[in-house]
């Protein structure tokens, strides 16, 4: 674990979420979810919230990778959800790529972004990211075509409560992934040299120039 003062939340839309689409219903589900998700970390009965098989899923997802990542504590969680002093309300509903609903929930727990940039992971960037992950080497063959195929979007972030920002993670790969393998979003909390080099291991998107006349 990184001291607070280094470290920085790392997003990665991978290509089938850069440019996904979230409808209307889907957009106003994954901020119902996380509305509740907040206010069963400060303490709310999730039988009594909406997208309770959300909050559950989140919950589990959280408890299997504490024992080796200390960031995915809920009791953590809740502390930092305990702090705000206002949940996420009044959001207008419409049609929202995921990036800019993922931006919504971030900027919601009071979480600045500090880094931004599209392009295509290379497989140094690929290693960087999901080297210390077992399902990552368990399904190379599939993962790493896919992860190639097509640009991404990388985001960085800091603030007070980057940890909670992983609860978003769980919480969109549930309402809008249609298989795990491929998740739709990317979030880790790493160093901010690490994220970084992730950054510089992108090849850069360049915009096409307008046809001369």
């Amino acid at each position: 674990m990184t001291s607070a003062a280094s470290s920085e939340l790392l997003v990665v839309y991978k290509p089938d979420g850069a440019d996904r689409l979230c409808t209307e219903e889907e957009s106003d589900r994954v901020l119902a979810a996380w509305a509740a998700l907040l206010c069963w970390l400060r303490g709310a009965d999730p039988d009594e919230l909406p997208e309770s098989d959300v909050i559950g899923h989140v919950a589990r997802k959280a408890a299997l990778r504490m024992p080796r990542f200390p960031e995915y504590d809920i009791c953590l969680w809740a502390e930092q959800a305990g702090s705000l002093r206002r949940l996420l309300s009044g959001e207008t509903s419409g049609v929202r790529t995921l990036p800019e609903l993922v931006n919504v929930m971030l900027a919601s727990v009071q979480l600045q972004r500090v880094g931004q940039q599209r392009g295509w992971l290379n497989r140094v960037a690929i290693e960087l990211l999901y080297s210390g992950a077992d399902s990552f080497h368990q399904n190379r063959e599939v993962l790493v075509p896919r992860l190639l195929d097509g640009p991404v979007s990388i985001e960085r972030w800091t603030g007070l409560r980057i940890e909670l920002a992983l609860a978003m993670k769980f919480l969109v790969r549930k309402v809008l992934s249609t298989a795990a393998i491929t998740n739709l979003v990317h979030a880790e909390i790493t160093t901010a040299a690490k994220a970084v080099n992730v950054g510089k291991a992108v090849q850069v998107v360049v915009p096409a120039l307008p046809n001369a006349q």
